[in-house]
């Protein structure tokens, strides 16, 4: 037998069965062999690859190209913790304060740490940011530290009609920052600024911001004023750190219900006497008011009680009660007071006779002459008494009238058809009420047509 012709018809045979081989499976591959586009959807890219964040402010990034889902890691994972795996094209990372910040930064400059992200795709590819100029975290000076709320109200952080004092510290690792430039602004609710906040005695004004600085403990102060007529509600404002811009928003509550404290009125309660029995008592008084925030109001509840001026600035305040109409005695009459704050108080004022006995009434002179002249009057003038008085003639052709305390007694004409003659005399009768005095009346015309 021939070995050498089977051992080369052996290795023919392998090598066509290899060849075979080979064809079937570029035949599986299109026929061309063609290889996976690694870069399908674009090039991987990490969006934004430099950016300055700020502890405790959340950002968003994006990522675009190479295929979902996606691995991603930190270089400082407890600075800037990130999720393992994304599975769409966006994520969101707020970071912590950093505790060791980047050597050879310039004086003064934002104390920072550099953090490289690095995102892997399905694919394998692979994408980071850069080293230097990319991923930085400032120190948030505000992370943490929430509001300090102090005012005079019952419930809620603010109240309506009042003032709350507001205080945020600016502290990192145990550093107190203090003279360091703070804006407040108004973000959302029904309140403003009060400026200035020190000192107090200067003229004030309400605006949405101001910039101030944090004293020697790093407390920034600030005093917001919620208006008298303010509904319930949520507010928030917003710190902003002047020299990085690093902000923070805090929410309080703002109450509609009347705050704690009480106006202090001196005196609150007054009684006029009048002059003698039947005479109601009237006059003028001053009451103040302390405790309070100005402008101060007084309203009175009966025409009779006037209150000047009705409302003042001054502290305390000061208002002067006008009381009139003798005739009518008045219980407990109510002037309320209220200040800038919605604060009420309640003065009571009273009027009541006086207990002297009145003396005798009297008329001067007891007896007048109408001359025999039609239409001429005569006057008396009545004394004593309670001082209300009436008339009444006894003549009917003389009549009387009363103002005040004068009578003016009078000859009437024209007589009625047919004419007659009346008597000369006659008597008029004066009042008031208890005793009685008379006034004879002589030289009455007979006729008078």
């Amino acid at each position: 037998m021939n070995f050498d012709a089977l051992r080369r018809l052996s290795s023919r045979l392998t090598l066509a069965a290899v060849a075979v081989m080979s064809s079937v499976i570029l035949g599986s591959c299109g026929g061309g062999g063609a290889a996976t586009n690694n870069e399908q959807n674009g090039a991987l890219t990490l969006l934004p690859s430099a950016i300055s964040m700020y502890a405790g402010v959340a950002y968003t990034f994006q990522i675009a190209g190479g295929r979902p889902p996606y691995l991603l890691s930190s270089s400082e994972p407890v600075l800037l913790p990130v999720p393992a795996r994304v599975e769409g094209h966006s994520f969101q990372l707020v970071a912590n304060n950093p505790g060791v910040i980047d050597a050879n930064l310039p004086p003064g400059a934002l104390p920072i740490r550099s953090v490289v992200l690095t995102v892997r795709d399905a694919f394998g590819n692979v994408v980071s940011t850069p080293t230097q100029n990319g991923v930085t975290v400032g120190q948030n000076f505000l992370t943490g530290y929430g509001l300090q709320a102090t005012s005079l109200c019952g419930s809620g952080d603010a109240c309506a009609g009042a003032d709350t004092v507001v205080r945020m510290q600016a502290v990192t690792n145990g550093s107190l920052y203090g003279n360091r430039a703070f804006r407040w602004c108004v973000v959302r609710g029904n309140f403003q600024f009060v400026i200035p906040e020190i000192p107090s005695n200067q003229p004030e004004t309400l605006v949405n911001c101001f910039d101030t600085t944090s004293d020697h403990q790093g407390v920034a102060t600030a005093r917001l004023r919620v208006p008298a007529g303010a509904a319930a509600q949520t507010a928030s404002l917003r710190l902003i750190d002047v020299p990085t811009g690093a902000y923070v928003d805090e929410v309080f509550t703002i109450t509609a219900g009347t705050i704690s404290g009480n106006l202090t009125v001196l005196p609150n309660d007054f009684t006029f006497t009048g002059p003698r029995q039947g005479v109601c008592g009237t006059g003028n008084a001053d009451f103040l008011v302390f405790d309070g925030q100005p402008p101060y109001m007084a309203v009175s509840s009966n025409p009779n009680v006037v209150v000047t001026p009705s409302t003042t600035n001054a502290n305390p305040g000061r208002f002067t009660i006008q009381v009139s109409n003798s005739a009518v005695c008045m219980d407990n009459v109510s002037v309320v007071v209220t200040d800038a704050a919605n604060r009420r108080a309640t003065v009571t004022v009273s009027t009541e006779e006086g207990s002297t006995a009145p003396p005798a009434l009297s008329v001067s002179p007891s007896t007048v002459s109408l001359g025999d002249i039609c239409g001429l009057s005569a006057s008396v003038t009545a004394v004593g008494g309670s001082g209300s008085f009436s008339a009444n003639s006894t003549h009917p052709r003389v009549g009387v009238s009363v103002v005040g305390n004068t009578v003016t007694i009078t000859r009437l004409r024209p007589d009625p058809l047919p004419l007659i003659a009346y008597p000369t005399t006659g008597t008029v009768s004066i009042t008031d009420g208890s005793t009685v005095a008379t006034v004879t009346v002589n030289g009455v015309a007979q006729i008078c047509p």
